[in-house]
């Protein structure tokens, strides 16, 4: 039913109840800890892997179908079909989005991608927020008491991505980024005011403007002084600020969220 860069996607059917294949090309497979631990993951705001494996040499995952599709889907006439939400919406949507998060991340995985188009809805009549899609997550070893981790996975999305996703630095003669749970959080910020507005703030900006916003702390007040922004809430306002911060330490998380 669609193809992706690394996997074709198919729509299936078993004794009355949907699933989707995600069978990857030959050259494709994702991080083998990260998926024996998300067969293990249950909870009600993540996409569940019912199964995974190999057929024809090539690596496939079963997964929970979300029937409402990503937020960020378009109708057939270009417009979208959920954005703008509401407030009230919107609200809903980050508490059970901070929900998978505290969970996820007590797990130790980040998801390091968060954004409207991995985030689905698992009910038709746009309800029931399902996080997916966690092809570029990272694993923290969270029982040896780790908060941050290097990787050489510098895989990002512009504008979602935090200013610690910037900082490149070497290790073990290897280009690394130093992450932590709070990408995901930044990534949230982000994603709440394009829920709010329909409007992607970063379309057509250059990458290196869009790098350079980001590391010198001018994301939170370019959106909030926008015309689209001047009818948030005060509760709205706080929370985009708060989970802007340039500094991961002064960055809102799950309490402050709550």
């Amino acid at each position: 039913s669609a193809q992706t860069g690394e996997a074709e996607i198919f729509l299936a059917k078993k004794d009355n109840e949907y699933g989707i294949i995600k069978y990857y090309y030959p050259k494709f497979q994702p991080k083998e800890d990260l998926i024996i631990k998300f067969h293990n993951l249950k909870h009600p705001d993540i996409i569940t892997l019912f199964e995974y494996g190999e057929y024809n040499g090539r690596f496939f995952e079963i997964m929970e179908y979300a029937a409402g599709g990503t937020l960020s889907d378009k109708k057939t006439d270009g417009t979208y079909k959920y954005l703008p939400m509401s407030e009230q919406t919107v609200i809903q949507i980050v508490k059970e989005t901070v929900n998978a998060f505290d969970f996820l991340h007590k797990q130790g995985v980040i998801h390091r991608d968060i954004k409207p188009g991995n985030l689905f809805f698992k009910n038709p009549n746009g309800t029931d927020l399902l996080i997916g899609d966690f092809g570029i997550s990272s694993e923290l070893d969270v029982d040896g008491g780790m908060s941050k981790r290097m990787t050489s996975n510098i895989s990002r999305t512009d504008g979602y991505a935090s200013p610690e996703l910037y900082g490149v630095a070497k290790d073990d003669n290897k280009v690394k980024i130093l992450i932590g749970p709070e990408v995901d959080y930044y990534a949230l910020g982000i994603t709440v005011f394009e829920l709010l507005t329909a409007i992607n703030p970063f379309a057509g900006r250059n990458p290196l403007h869009i790098m350079r916003d980001t590391i010198e702390g001018r994301v939170a007040d370019d959106l909030l002084s926008r015309p689209e922004a001047k009818n948030f809430s005060s509760r709205l306002k706080n929370m985009i600020q708060g989970l802007l911060a340039v500094r991961h330490d002064k960055r809102w998380k799950y309490n402050e969220v709550s």
